[in-house]
Parts: structure tokens; C-alpha cells; sequence
């Protein structure tokens, strides 16, 4: 069972940057969080983790944007909003329309993703670094 998120903390970025950066720590152990579309232009990292972080995308409007950080050597989890929301990323060199409902995760230092919605909680990923797998 996940722990509960114990600091959340956002920040205004300069002019001529991202408009939010997000940051969700949490102290031990797994947590869980879902993005909301006020998040959307976020930066989101596992900085402080000591275990997997799960989040899940929200229902978003076509053009919303999120980028994702592994900071930590910590499982970063990405879902989509439903059981029929789909991922599209590279998956061990192989791009990838990844099956309805299942998630994409990294777990090394530097490893990013950066995910545009096209629509109907269908996400595709216009960079990443590092290697990405998907749900088994």
C-alpha cells in the first residue's frame, strides 16, 4: 500500500521557461499521486525518494505537456488517466504504442520523458533519455 505524500512543493519558474515546476517528495517507502491538468507544463522529479514513485496522468485537454525526471535510482511510474489511455515511447530501443491502461516507469539517475497529449488520454513522448520499459 502506498504512503501517504508528505511535501508538495511548486514553484514559479524565470521568464522564457517552463511555467511550473513540481516537485514530489516523500520521506519512505511508495507513494501515489495524480496529476491534475492545472499541472500540465510541469517539470516532475523523484528528488528525495526512497521508493517507487506512481503517478498518473490526468484527463487532459489535447496539447497539455509534462515532463518527467529521475533524480533518484527510484522507480518512476507514469499511468495513464484510464484503463484505455495508451503511452507512446520508445521501450528498449522499439517505438512502442504501449497496450490501453499501462504504464511506462525508468529507475536511473538522469533518465527523462516528455509526454504531449493527443487526445482522448493518448500520450506521446517527444523526447526521452534514457531507457523506458513498459508494463509486463
Amino acid at each position: 500500500m502506498p504512503k501517504v505524500l508528505t511535501r508538495i512543493s511548486s514553484v514559479t519558474m524565470q521568464k522564457n521557461t517552463l511555467p511550473t515546476a513540481l516537485r514530489f517528495m516523500h520521506s519512505t517507502g511508495d507513494v501515489a499521486f495524480q496529476l491534475s491538468a492545472s499541472h500540465a507544463g510541469g517539470i516532475i522529479d523523484n528528488r528525495g525518494a526512497t521508493g517507487a514513485m506512481m503517478v498518473t496522468l490526468p484527463g487532459a485537454r489535447k496539447g497539455a505537456e509534462f515532463h518527467f525526471i529521475v533524480v533518484e535510482a527510484q522507480e518512476l511510474r507514469i499511468h495513464p488517466h484510464s484503463n484505455t489511455g495508451r503511452i507512446e515511447c520508445d521501450i528498449a530501443g522499439t517505438w512502442t504504442n504501449n497496450p490501453a491502461g499501462e504504464y511506462v516507469d525508468a529507475n536511473a539517475g538522469g533518465e527523462f520523458l516528455h509526454l504531449v497529449c493527443k487526445g482522448s488520454d493518448t500520450w506521446m513522448a517527444i523526447a526521452f533519455g534514457g531507457t523506458w520499459s513498459a508494463e509486463n
